[in-house]
C-alpha cells in the first residue's frame, strides 16, 4: 500500500508539474502588426512612404502578412527642346509618384532573443496609382494610371517595439530602382 500512495503522490507531482509548463508556454502563433514612416530614394529622386501592416508570427521565427501605406517620389526633371529654327528652349520642373501599395510580408526572424530581434524581409505585390513619365512626351509630362508590380527585399531589427529597417526595392514595370530606410513600431507579441 505504500508503494501504490507512493506512486499516486510521483503521478500527481508529475502531472502538476507538467501542467505548468504547458501553460507557461507562449501559443505558437502570435497576432503581430506594424506601422512605419521611412523614405525611399534613388538617383533621381526621394520621397516619403508609409506602410501599415497585419499578420500573424508563428514560433517565433517567422512572419507573414498583408500591407499597405502611400508611396511617394519627389524628382525634378529638365526637358530640353530643339526645333528646326535652330533655337532651343529647356523646361525644368518636378514631378511626383504616388502609389497606393497592396501586398504580402513576410519576415524571418534570426534569433529567439526578446529586446533585440533581427529579421530579413521581404514583401511583393501591386503599387496602384499615378505613375509620371517624363520621357516619353513630346512637350509635356504625362501621368499615367496604373498598376505596377513591386517588391523590396531588407534587413531589419525590432528593438523591444521599435523597429528599423533598410533595404531595396523595385517596380517592375516602371522600372525604378529605389533604396529606402523605414522606422517604426511593432504592435502584438
Amino acid at each position: 500500500m505504500k508503494r501504490f500512495t507512493l506512486f499516486v503522490l510521483c503521478a500527481l507531482f508529475t502531472s502538476a508539474t507538467w501542467a505548468q509548463d504547458v501553460t507557461a508556454q507562449q501559443p505558437p502563433v502570435k497576432f503581430q502588426s506594424y506601422m512605419t514612416l521611412g523614405v525611399n530614394f534613388a538617383t533621381s529622386g526621394a520621397g516619403p512612404i508609409f506602410n501599415a501592416g497585419c499578420g500573424v508570427k508563428v514560433h517565433d521565427f517567422f512572419y507573414a502578412g498583408f500591407e499597405t501605406g502611400l508611396y511617394t517620389f519627389l524628382a525634378p526633371y529638365k526637358k530640353v527642346y530643339h526645333y528646326n529654327s535652330g533655337t532651343v528652349e529647356a523646361e525644368k520642373g518636378s514631378y511626383t509618384n504616388t502609389a497606393v501599395p497592396l501586398g504580402i510580408n513576410m519576415k524571418g526572424y534570426i534569433t529567439k532573443d526578446t529586446v533585440v530581434i533581427p529579421y530579413i524581409d521581404f514583401s511583393f505585390g501591386f503599387l496602384f496609382g499615378s505613375f509620371t513619365d517624363v520621357e516619353s512626351a513630346d512637350y509635356d509630362y504625362v501621368d499615367t494610371y496604373n498598376v505596377d508590380f513591386g517588391c523590396k527585399v531588407g534587413l531589419g531589427v525590432d528593438y523591444k517595439r521599435l523597429t528599423i529597417g533598410a533595404g531595396y526595392s523595385y517596380l517592375v514595370d516602371y522600372g525604378a530602382h529605389c533604396g529606402y530606410i523605414q522606422f517604426g513600431v511593432r504592435l502584438g507579441k
